[in-house]
């Protein structure tokens, strides 16, 4: 009897664990007062919503923008996490390390742009392990420029080029990569 009733306190404990959320408190509209960030994964999805809530003057929080399935939640150590970069954009770091042949990074940087959270940056790495090689992308999307490459045994062969890119606000981004970002198949 005491096995059934300890069974019965621990599974809606288990079931709660099973989600993923993580959140960041940052000036993210630099306004001066506290933003919050926060990372919900899906139920069955995957992926995990963005939603960015702007801090108001009475101390509390109201949702601005809430970006739909922005990115992958892997297993442990795979778990997607947010940072502020050194100018105060929000990234959103994803990774995936389930098959080394396809192992890929991604970094989303977040900022306002004409009252606007839009994405601004984008940085998409994948390694062909067998090889050895490092595959590079990173595309400053306010400026369009996108440094895309590889790095293979200390070697790096990166090029540079510019682009007219559009920039969309984060909540109607579709993940599209830039033509140079494209993986290749393995």
């Amino acid at each position: 009897m005491r096995f059934i009733i300890l069974f019965l306190l621990l599974v809606p404990t288990a079931s709660l664990a099973q989600g993923f959320a993580v959140s960041l408190d940052a000036d993210l509209n630099g306004d001066g007062l506290p933003d919050q960030t926060r990372l919900t994964e899906i139920p069955e999805g995957g992926t995990a919503d963005l939603a960015i809530l702007l801090g108001q003057p009475d101390g509390s929080l109201k949702q601005d923008v809430v970006a739909k399935a922005l990115v992958w939640v892997g297993g442990e150590g795979e778990k997607p996490q947010l940072f502020i970069d050194k100018n105060g954009a929000l990234e959103v770091f994803s990774i995936d390390r389930r098959n080394p042949r396809k192992s890929w990074t991604q970094s989303l940087t977040i900022a306002p742009h004409n009252g606007v959270f839009v994405l601004t940056g984008f940085s998409y790495d994948w390694f062909g392990i067998g090889t050895g090689t490092i595959h590079i992308c990173k595309a400053d999307l306010l400026s369009g420029r996108i440094e895309f490459g590889q790095s293979a045994n200390g070697v790096s062969d990166v090029g540079v080029s510019e682009t007219d890119v559009t920039v969309v606000p984060i909540d109607v981004w579709v993940q599209s990569f830039p033509k140079e970002c494209e993986p290749l198949e393995f």
